[in-house]
């Protein structure tokens, strides 16, 4: 399985299991918010054990605040819209859904550009770090052998 796929996995299970809590919760003010965030949070740990880090339950809310932070107007609607019986329950559960699906693409995004920056600072360390330094010794060493 493809890390792409074992992504898709974990972000699609986390989006209906948010959208299951968002439809359950809908007439509840502001009670889907804490068991939405829950998942997400577990949703980002699952992901960055994908990329291979191990990240703390709080690295994992602030990303989720850094890649999610402009979704704050889309809870109030929620949350307004969430006391229409029966629509009520149908728009928060995708809107949860699709929320969550969004937010876990971010932070794949997230991850996979620090994998990129991670490898050009690599490159830059063999490039102009251990491979300049043995071009230089190489260089003094010739220069030396040359003297005598």
């Amino acid at each position: 399985m493809s890390r792409r796929d074992k992504c898709h996995a974990v972000i699609h299970a986390a989006a209906i299991a948010a959208g299951g809590v968002g439809a359950g919760l809908a007439q509840v003010p502001c009670g889907d918010i804490i068991s939405i965030t829950g998942i997400q949070v577990g949703m980002v740990i699952s992901l960055a054990k994908i990329y291979n880090r191990d990240i703390t339950e709080q690295a994992a809310r602030n990303i989720l605040t850094a890649v999610g932070g402009g979704m704050v107007g889309r809870q109030i609607a929620r949350q307004l819209v969430g006391w229409i019986p029966l629509w009520g329950n149908v728009i928060k559960s995708g809107t949860a859904a699709t929320a969550t699906e969004s937010v876990g693409w971010l932070v794949v995004n997230y991850f996979e550009e620090k994998e990129r920056e991670e490898k050009r600072k690599a490159e830059i360390n063999y490039k102009y770090g251990y491979k300049s330094g043995e071009e230089k010794t190489k260089e003094e060493m010739i220069r030396i052998l040359e003297e005598k």
